[in-house]
C-alpha cells in the first residue's frame, strides 16, 4: 500500500491521474471553469498518510424511494437528484440506499489499482459504503452505494468526505490488452462530470436492467401478501368486505346478501395454494411442470405463486371448462444433481354472478 508522499511523486510523474470538477464555498457546490488536479486544487488536503478521502458530487439516484421531488431532480431525469437545487444536502431515511457520484476522476495505469472502504464516522452513524475495488486501467468518476442501516434520518452534504481509498503497486504490471477489454465491457469508463453536466449521457448508466415483468411481479407479490393476511384473519376479511359494501351505499336485500355470501365464499374458497414442484434434471438449467384446472381460460386474471422467479403461461385445454398452465424455471446455475424447485400458487379468477 502507498503512502501519501508516494502517490504524490506518482501524481507529479503523471503515472496516474486524480482530477476534481467542484470546490466548495460557503456552504456552496461550485463546478470549477475546468477540471483541476489534486494536488492544484482545493481538495488537496484530502490526501493524507495512506489514504484520499472520496467526496460526494452533487448529483445521487435513490435506488429504494419513489417520491423524489421534481423541482430537485436532475436535468430530464425522474429518479436521480440534483443537490445543489436542495441547499446541497440530502436526508438519507432510515433503511435508504442511495448511489452517488465522487467528486474525484481517477485514471490509472497497469502498475497501480486501488480499494474503496468505508469511513468510520460514518459507519458509527448506521451509514455503510459498500466497498469497491478499482481495476488496474480503470478511469472515471467512483460509483458508490450508500445505505442507511439505522432507524434514524441521517443529513448528507454536497462534497462530504463519504469514502477512503487506498491505492497499492502491483507486482507485475498488467498487461495492456485488458485495457481494452476494460474499456468495452464498462457502461461508467471514462465518466467525467463535463459529460454528465453538458451532455445527454445518463449520469448512472446501468449494464444489467430490469425485467420487463418486475413491476408485474411486484404487483402478485403484493397481492400475495395481502391474500395471506386476510386468510390468516378471516374476521377482518369479512368485516372487511361488509364495510366496502355499506361504505359504497349499497343496501343489502336479503337477495343481494345472498350473492354476497355467495361470492365471499367462492373467493375464500379459490385462496388456498395448491403445493407443486419442477424437477430440473442434472446438467440442465430449465424444467417446466403443465398443470390442469377446471377453470375455463377466459375466467383466469392471473396466476399467484411465492416463488418471482418461476414463470407461467395459460393455454386452452381440451375442453372449453379447463385451462392448462405451465410453469418454467431457469436455473443459471446449473449443477450435476436433480433439483426440485418447490412452490405453491393460487389461480385468481372472476367471481361468477
Amino acid at each position: 500500500m502507498l503512502s501519501d508522499q508516494s502517490i504524490r511523486n506518482i501524481l507529479i510523474n503523471k503515472e496516474i491521474e486524480i482530477t476534481v470538477s467542484f470546490y466548495q464555498k460557503e456552504s456552496n457546490c461550485i463546478l470549477y471553469d475546468m477540471e483541476r488536479p489534486l494536488l492544484e486544487s482545493d481538495s488537496a488536503d484530502n490526501l493524507y498518510s495512506d489514504r484520499l478521502k472520496l467526496t460526494m458530487g452533487p448529483i445521487i439516484k435513490p435506488i429504494n424511494k419513489n417520491n423524489i421531488i421534481r423541482k430537485h431532480t436532475f436535468k430530464k431525469t425522474k429518479d436521480c437528484v440534483d443537490l445543489r437545487k436542495n441547499d446541497n444536502k440530502y436526508i438519507i431515511n432510515p433503511g435508504e440506499s442511495i448511489i452517488i457520484l465522487t467528486n474525484e476522476r481517477i485514471k490509472l495505469n497497469g502498475k497501480y489499482a486501488c480499494i474503496i472502504i468505508p469511513r468510520i464516522s460514518l459507519s458509527d452513524v448506521g451509514v455503510v459504503v459498500t466497498t469497491a475495488y478499482v481495476d488496474p486501467y480503470y478511469q472515471g468518476i467512483m460509483r458508490l452505494q450508500l445505505s442507511n442501516l439505522s432507524n434514524k434520518s441521517l443529513e448528507l452534504h454536497s462534497l462530504e468526505a463519504i469514502a477512503q481509498c487506498f491505492f497499492f503497486e502491483l507486482t507485475d504490471e498488467v498487461s495492456s490488452e485488458y485495457k481494452e477489454a476494460f474499456s468495452a465491457k464498462s457502461v461508467f469508463y471514462g465518466q467525467t462530470w463535463k459529460q454528465i453536466l453538458e451532455s445527454d449521457r445518463p449520469p448512472f448508466p446501468t449494464k444489467k436492467g430490469y425485467a420487463e415483468n418486475n413491476r408485474f411481479s411486484a404487483i402478485k407479490h403484493q397481492i400475495s401478501i395481502v391474500i395471506q393476511f386476510f386468510k390468516n384473519h378471516s374476521i377482518i376479511f369479512l368485516l372487511l368486505t361488509n364495510i366496502i359494501a355499506i361504505v359504497s351505499g349499497y343496501t343489502l336485500l336479503k337477495q343481494d346478501y345472498i350473492h354476497y355470501k355467495d361470492t365471499v365464499s367462492q373467493i375464500e374458497s379459490w385462496l388456498d395454494p395448491v403445493a407443486s414442484e419442477i424437477v430440473i434434471d442434472s446438467g440442465l438449467q430449465y424444467g417446466e411442470k403443465e398443470i390442469t384446472v377446471d377453470i375455463p381460460k377466459a375466467e383466469i386474471i392471473t396466476v399467484l405463486f411465492n416463488n418471482d422467479n418461476i414463470q407461467f403461461e395459460l393455454f386452452s385445454g381440451n375442453v372449453s371448462s379447463e385451462t392448462r398452465i405451465v410453469f418454467s424455471y431457469t436455473d443459471f446455475s446449473p449443477t450435476n444433481n436433480r433439483r426440485e424447485i418447490e412452490f405453491t400458487y393460487v389461480v385468481v379468477r372472476r367471481a361468477k354472478k
